[in-house]
């Protein structure tokens, strides 16, 4: 019956990213750019382990990490690359929330740009603007390896997790893949 289920959300999954995406630099064509509390909802709730719990809040303040870099550097040198994606990590977090909420766990990020609850990513985050801030090609190459840090942190996080949360990672995963590719571009012109 597992195995019934997670093949049909991996059927149901795969035919939405087919319908409708994310457009423009990073978001990938026919990549779905977040998950609806309805699809959520409609996969029964699991009995989630405490990893699996501090796993959820820390995507959800690693993908806010991410949008608050690229809004801090499209602030700066106002490419498209940053702003395209900086939206697409605020679907991103709208979708880790929804887990959060679904699961009831008592954890909203910090409203302000640039300020994290998790000492690991306020200092991640304070490097990263640092070194970025130096140039823009600087700032495309902070971006490419936020990109790999969120690609190996979701590789990690996809093991023995519930159906609901392998949707979210997955997605999450591969949007990450397709902003990688994008920084990777804007970096070889």
């Amino acid at each position: 019956m597992k195995k019934l289920v997670l093949g049909m959300i991996a059927l149901t999954f795969l035919a939405s990213c087919n319908q409708s995406g994310e457009q423009g630099m990073g978001g990938g064509k026919g990549m779905k750019s977040s998950i609806s509390l309805t699809e959520l909802n409609s996969i029964p709730n699991a009995d989630l382990t405490d990893a699996q719990e501090d796993g959820l809040v820390y995507m959800l303040e690693e993908e806010k990490m991410a949008r608050d870099v690229y809004l801090t550097f499209n602030s700066m040198y106002g490419q498209k690359v940053f702003s395209n994606i900086s939206g697409s990590e605020q679907k991103h977090m709208d979708s880790v929330n929804q887990l959060v909420i679904k699961y009831n766990l008592n954890f909203s990020v910090s409203p302000q740009v640039g300020y994290f609850y998790n000492n690991e990513l306020q200092t991640t985050y304070n490097q990263l603007i640092a070194r970025g801030s130096t140039s823009l090609k600087a700032a495309l190459e902070v971006g490419r390896d936020i990109e790999l840090i969120d690609i190996a942190d979701l590789q990690r996080e996809l093991q023995n997790v519930p159906a609901d949360l392998t949707l979210v990672y997955q997605n999450l995963l591969n949007a990450s893949y397709n902003h990688l590719s994008a920084f990777e571009r804007n970096l070889s012109n």
